[in-house]
């Protein structure tokens, strides 16, 4: 059945339906035979029965059913069926769903292509907003739905539009979808559009659960600032480093990334390095000629931060001799 893996059965609808705006809910019916009834349709809704979908509202069952406050119209927007969605309409569902863009919304985030087009073609606005103010395009992006995407973005979605956490540019690379960030690149979202924190797509693309350098990659390709600080100060290399991640604090480094650039501590990539025992990281901060006197704004230098850790740790003893070898003073 079409939508995200991780949404399943009822779960999925309520779940997904919870992230938009409040739909219409019809009062419980006292009439036992409405109720009835109310529930086969719901249950052939569900199992996509079309037939008995049809017999149902041919016999006059409510087209706006409902069971446990979810609407008939919605559970099939989690199916993503369009003629149940056309069944529904044609004998009269509440469209305040369509019209408001929860309907829209719901089929994105279920990542039904097929529903978004049939909503569009009723109307629905492409650049409707949730609660959050995250539009469709959003949705799919975190998903990496492209063809879901190239039709949002053909009816007019905007590219840049900005939710409470960032672009749909930012989300796609904070899931690591490299594939929605070059589309999203190639309609001209903007390569460094900020997050709630400050934070750009290639910051979040490294700090991203699954990083790969082939989202960083994208970015920097269009320009993206190898060097762009976050609420805090800190650059992508420094978020690698923290995250001891070091084939992406090296492939920063072999693109150019500043290797001295400072927090709003004052601390350096290197400095965390030694803190956190990252001997690798260390090594290649060293290689790119790291300062190893910088100070922070304490005072402190990254041997003084290896050194702390230095009798307890083999990793931090093994920082402090690489930096006693390039140089650093005690």
């Amino acid at each position: 059945m079409p939508g995200m893996q991780s949404m399943i059965g009822l779960l999925a609808v309520t779940s997904a339906i919870a992230l938009v705006l409040p739909g219409p809910v019809r009062a419980a019916a006292p009439d036992p035979n409405r109720s009835a009834s109310d529930a086969a349709l719901i249950r052939a809704v569900r199992r996509v029965d079309v037939a008995r979908v049809k017999a149902l509202l041919d016999a006059g069952a409510d087209p706006d059913a409902q069971q446990e406050g979810i609407i008939a119209f919605d559970y099939a927007l989690w199916t993503g069926d369009t003629r149940l969605l056309q069944l529904l309409l044609d004998k009269g569902a509440d469209t305040t769903s369509i019209k408001n863009g929860r309907a829209l919304l719901s089929a994105a985030a279920f990542g039904n292509t097929a529903a978004v087009r049939f909503l569009l073609e009723q109307g629905a606005d492409v650049n409707a907003r949730d609660t959050a103010g995250a539009t469709a395009l959003m949705m799919a992006a975190e998903q990496g739905r492209l063809d879901l995407m190239r039709l949002l973005l053909e009816r007019g979605a905007k590219v840049d539009a900005r939710g409470e956490i960032g672009t749909a540019l930012w989300g796609a690379a904070n899931n690591v979808q490299a594939a929605a960030v070059q589309l999203l690149l190639e309609k001209g979202a903007d390569v460094d559009a900020r997050g709630v924190e400050g934070e750009t797509p290639l910051f979040v693309s490294v700090r991203a659960r699954l990083a790969d350098t082939d989202t960083m990659h994208r970015l920097l390709g269009r320009g993206a600032d190898i060097d762009a600080r976050d609420g805090q100060g800190r650059t992508p290399l420094m978020m690698a480093v923290r995250l001891r991640r070091s084939p992406v604090t090296e492939f920063l480094l072999e693109r150019g990334a500043d290797v001295d650039a400072r927090d709003e501590q004052g601390a350096t990539a290197l400095m965390g390095a030694a803190r956190g025992g990252d001997v690798e990281s260390v090594r290649l901060l060293l290689e790119k000629g790291a300062d190893v006197a910088a100070r922070d704004g304490k005072g402190r230098t990254a041997l003084a931060e290896a050194g702390a850790h230095a009798e307890r740790s083999r990793r931090h003893a093994a920082i402090v001799a690489l930096l006693l070898k390039a140089g650093a003073k005690e």
